[in-house]
């Protein structure tokens, strides 16, 4: 089940003493660009937003310099309307919740205290919700590495106790990757690569600085697994190994039994299971193509 989510207030303001520091600036923007892409590419989660913060947001003196400055303003809208306004749930500012409180206290020093006013007034609603929702927390709270908060009041006996969210690529902890990032197409050839990178980090854990060689999934290769449900797992498991070992590593493993495939001047092929294989062939650079999946009930072809 999806949960949703809410965003602490400085990943979408900041002062104007902070953009003008290109460092901060650019931290700033990396970080609420990256958040936004990566929750409307992957329909990760819905994002509780009111018409009180969305007022303080666009159109009020407590705007931020990336909304006041037309110029920026031109650069950016385009991006929030696409990514930002599709994911938004719209709580109704009329239901007169007061500001509840946070431990740790949620500190805003540089913006306008109105802002984080009326965030906690939309925290205490989810209090009275009693709801489980993740918390994107800003690039300043991610640097102070603080893993837990809790939001209370004095009159609910219940807290709420959300899952935090600092770096961008930490939704991927929080989604199944099988589903979510399962290509349909040629198109999706970056899902995949972000499944495999998931895999490499929770599985193996690796980083793709690991990797041994790059890699290219053919447009036949994407066609195939696109139709595969039951070994996906096996399939991204097995990639995300096989481009950490050498060739050599790759035969010698007792999973993968990398090996030549008869009768294809070439082409090699690895084990996703014991009746699903990868075939592969190597570019002029040594980077690895993949050529076509076998999965369970298909012949493949050399197989001895």
């Amino acid at each position: 089940m999806q949960m949703n989510s809410l965003i602490e207030p400085s990943i979408l303001f900041i002062s104007e003493e902070e953009w003008r520091n290109t460092t901060k600036r650019d931290a700033f923007l990396e970080h609420f660009l990256s958040h936004l892409e990566i929750i409307s590419s992957y329909s990760i989660t819905k994002i509780y937003w009111t018409d009180d913060l969305e007022e303080l947001l666009i159109n009020h003196a407590y705007s931020p310099p990336w909304v006041s400055d037309a110029n920026w303003r031109n650069q950016f809208f385009p991006i929030l309307y696409k990514n930002f306004n599709p994911v938004k749930l719209i709580i109704d500012s009329g239901l007169n919740w007061s500001a509840c409180q946070s431990d740790p206290v949620i500190s805003c020093p540089h913006i306008n205290a109105e802002i984080l006013e009326r965030f906690l007034e939309m925290a205490h609603f989810l209090i009275d919700k009693n709801e489980k929702v993740y918390f994107c927390v800003s690039f300043d709270k991610q640097k102070a590495d603080c893993s837990t908060y809790r939001f209370f009041c004095n009159c609910h006996d219940n807290h709420l106790e959300p899952i935090v969210v600092s770096n961008p690529n930490d939704w991927f902890n929080h989604i199944d990757v099988l589903s979510v990032c399962w290509p349909q197409n040629i198109q999706d050839i970056s899902k995949l690569r972000r499944a495999i990178e998931v895999v490499l980090k929770n599985k193996l854990f690796k980083q793709t600085d690991d990797l041994r060689c790059n890699y290219e999934p053919s447009e036949s290769f994407i066609k195939e697994i696109s139709k595969e449900t039951k070994y996906r797992e096996n399939i991204l498991y097995s990639l995300a190994k096989r481009l950490t070992l050498t060739q050599g590593e790759a035969a010698s493993d007792q999973g993968l039994k990398d090996e030549p495939v008869k009768g294809k001047r070439g082409v090699r092929r690895f084990r996703v299971s014991g009746v699903c294989r990868i075939h592969y062939q190597y570019s002029n650079t040594r980077d690895l193509i993949l050529l076509n999946y076998y999965g369970e009930g298909e012949h493949d072809k050399g197989l001895k």
